[in-house]
């Protein structure tokens, strides 16, 4: 009997330490994306601003921009989602928190592009289509890595994770289309 009151308030701990390892896990993915979104956002605001008369000046900050949000991505992929060996799926609940955080950043990440779109006009005028384009490309490649490494996460919404990657990813397609044009 001494075998069992000494088992039970072990197992109780380690499974109270697993499911804070959880619940610390699904606040840290959250935040991860939380952060890739402000920053989105953030460079949209920049981008907005950048208008005939200040383009001279602000108009390269635009491929320097994306350039920024792609290592920023690459950074919170790589320490949050790569840097775990063997990660383990959040259960659903968790995983429809991480959607809706997922669905917030989706559609920022779309008025960023949406307004990188709107500025080609006046990026071609200026000789900038170049570099856009090509950091758009880089863009595109962390965003379906960044996507990705959610989704394999949340195994029990993977359906809705898939649908707001497809989402974005034409955006993106359609961003890049108009700066390699």
């Amino acid at each position: 009997m001494k075998f069992f009151s000494t088992i039970l308030p072990v197992v109780g701990v380690v499974a109270t330490f697993a499911l804070g390892i959880v619940a610390q896990r699904t606040t840290e993915v959250i935040q991860s994306i939380h952060v890739i979104a402000d920053a989105s956002n953030g460079l949209r605001q920049q981008i907005e601003a950048v208008t005939i008369k200040n383009i001279a000046d602000n108009g390269p900050g635009i491929p320097k921009g994306i350039v920024t949000l792609v290592q920023d991505i690459s950074g919170q992929t790589q320490s949050v989602f790569l840097s775990v060996s063997n990660p383990k799926p959040l259960n659903d609940n968790d995983a429809q928190a991480v959607v809706n955080a997922l669905n917030d950043f989706v559609a920022i990440h779309q008025a960023l592009l949406e307004t990188i779109i709107g500025k080609h006009s006046l990026a071609q005028q200026f000789f900038l289509t170049r570099p856009i384009a090509i950091a758009l490309r880089s863009l595109e490649s962390v965003v379906d890595t960044f996507a990705h490494a959610i989704i394999d996460l949340i195994p029990t919404r993977a359906d809705e994770g898939n649908a707001d990657a497809g989402s974005l990813q034409i955006y993106l397609q359609a961003a890049v289309s108009t700066y390699e044009s």
